[in-house]
C-alpha cells in the first residue's frame, strides 16, 4: 500500500494552494503447482482540490488547480490500458478568441467557433486485474480487465 500526500501552499513557499493525495494498493499471487501462473490486482484513487483564498483564474489553471496537476488517465502507466496514454479527460467548451480577446466567428454561419479543451479530472479511481498463463519457458499470455 502506498499513500502519497501532496500539499502545496504559499505558506510553505509554493506558488499555489492545493492538496493532492493519492492512494495505491497492489496484490500479486502465483498460482498452480509450479507457480508459473499468476493473478494480480492494482487499485488506485486520487483527487486534487484547491484551498485557501479565491481559486486562481490564470491561464493554465482549471478550478484553481494548475492544469499539469490535474488527472489525465489512460495508457500503460495510469490505465485503463486499452486507451492511449493520458487520453481520458473531461472536456470544457471554449470559444476561440483572437489576440484581442474577441470571439473568432465561423465565416459561413457567423457563430463563434467553439472548441473542446481537455482540462483533466479533479479525481479518479482505477481498478486493474490481470491473469497470466505461461507459454513455453519464457513467454506469458495475460488477460486483463481495467476499470477507471
Amino acid at each position: 500500500m502506498l499513500v502519497t500526500p501532496v500539499v502545496t501552499a504559499k505558506a510553505f513557499g509554493g506558488d499555489h494552494d492545493f492538496i493532492r493525495p493519492r492512494f495505491e494498493l497492489s496484490w500479486f499471487r502465483p498460482l498452480g503447482k509450479r507457480r508459473r501462473m499468476y493473478v494480480g490486482m492494482h487499485a488506485e484513487a486520487a483527487w486534487v482540490r484547491p484551498f485557501g483564498g479565491d481559486p486562481s483564474r490564470e491561464t493554465g489553471f482549471v478550478d484553481g488547480v494548475p492544469l499539469f496537476q490535474r488527472f489525465f488517465i489512460g495508457g500503460d502507466s495510469i490505465g485503463p490500458r486499452v486507451f492511449e496514454t493520458r487520453s481520458l479527460s473531461p472536456t470544457r467548451e471554449l470559444i476561440q478568441t483572437d489576440v484581442f480577446g474577441n470571439p473568432v466567428r465561423d465565416p459561413r454561419t457567423g457563430q463563434p467557433i467553439r472548441l473542446a479543451a481537455f482540462v483533466g479530472g479533479s479525481k479518479y479511481a482505477l481498478l486493474q486485474t490481470e491473469l497470466g498463463f505461461p507459454v513455453g519457458r519464457t513467454a506469458t499470455i495475460a488477460a486483463f480487465a481495467d476499470v477507471g
